[in-house]
C-alpha cells in the first residue's frame, strides 16, 4: 500500500516536475539530510559542510520540507535500526526565524488599528507595509491549500510556526473577535487592489455599511 499523504495536488505535481524526489538517491543514511535554499525551516542546510543534502523546489518550499522531514523520519530509524548510527534529526528543531516575527508584528498592528480609531488615518501606510512584508519578505498568506490541510487535519509540526501565526491569527480573530482582520489589514492582495485603486482615483461605489457587514460575513 501507498503511503498516505494529503498534500495539495498542485504542489505535490511541482515536486515532480521539479525533480525532487531524485535528489534523494545516494544520499546517505548516517547522517541527516539537509534541505537547501529554505532559510528559516528545520533543517536547512545554512552552510553545513555536507554532501547529504536535497534542495527545495522553488515555489513549493513548504512541500519540500514535509517530503524532506518525512524521509529524513524514515531514514533516522533504519540508521538506528540497522547500522547501529543514532543522529538528531534537525527536522524536530524549533526555529523561530526574521519571518515569523515580521508576520507577527503585522498581526499585532492589523490587530490595534481594527480598534483604534485614530490608527485608520494611516490605513493606506499599513496596507503598503503589509504587501511588501507578507507579499516579498514573509511571501505567505492565507490560500485555499491552508485552509484544506486545516479542514483534513493535515496540520505542520511546531517548527512550521508561521502556518500556525497565519491560519489561527486569521481565524481567531474571527471568530473570538468577530473582526475579519486579515482581510481588511494584512492580505498582499487585497492591499494591492486597495493600492491601485487609491492610485487611479476610483471613487467608491456607495454602497450601504449595513450591506457591507452582510457582504462581508457571507463572503468570510
Amino acid at each position: 500500500m501507498a503511503p498516505r499523504q494529503g498534500e495539495t495536488p498542485i504542489f505535490f505535481t511541482r515536486l515532480y516536475t521539479g525533480k525532487l524526489f531524485d535528489q534523494f538517491k545516494n544520499l546517505s543514511v548516517k547522517e541527516p539530510i539537509y534541505l537547501g535554499g529554505a532559510s528559516g525551516y528545520s533543517g536547512y542546510l545554512d552552510e553545513k559542510q555536507t554532501n547529504n543534502y536535497i534542495d527545495r523546489v522553488t515555489g513549493s518550499t513548504v512541500s519540500s520540507h514535509a517530503v524532506a522531514e518525512a524521509v529524513n523520519k524514515g531514514t533516522a530509524y533504519i540508521a538506528s535500526k540497522f547500522f547501529n548510527t543514532r543522529w538528531s534529526n534537525p527536522y524536530d528543531s524549533y526555529q523561530f526565524n526574521r519571518q515569523d516575527l515580521a508576520m507577527m508584528v503585522v498581526y499585532i498592528i492589523a490587530l490595534a488599528a481594527a480598534f483604534i480609531k485614530k490608527l485608520v488615518r494611516l490605513r493606506i501606510w499599513i496596507l503598503l507595509a503589509s504587501f511588501g512584508v507578507m507579499g516579498f519578505f514573509v511571501k505567505e498568506f492565507v490560500a485555499a491549500s491552508n485552509l484544506f490541510s486545516l479542514i483534513t487535519l493535515e496540520i505542520p509540526g511546531l517548527t512550521n510556526l508561521g502556518w500556525y501565526v497565519l491560519i489561527f491569527g486569521t481565524l481567531g480573530f474571527i471568530f473570538l473577535l468577530g473582526k475579519n482582520i486579515y482581510c481588511a489589514w494584512i492580505c498582499p492582495f487585497g492591499a494591492a487592489q486597495e493600492i491601485i485603486n487609491k492610485a487611479a482615483g476610483f471613487k467608491s461605489l456607495g454602497i450601504s455599511p449595513q450591506v457591507t457587514r452582510k457582504l462581508i460575513v457571507v463572503l468570510t
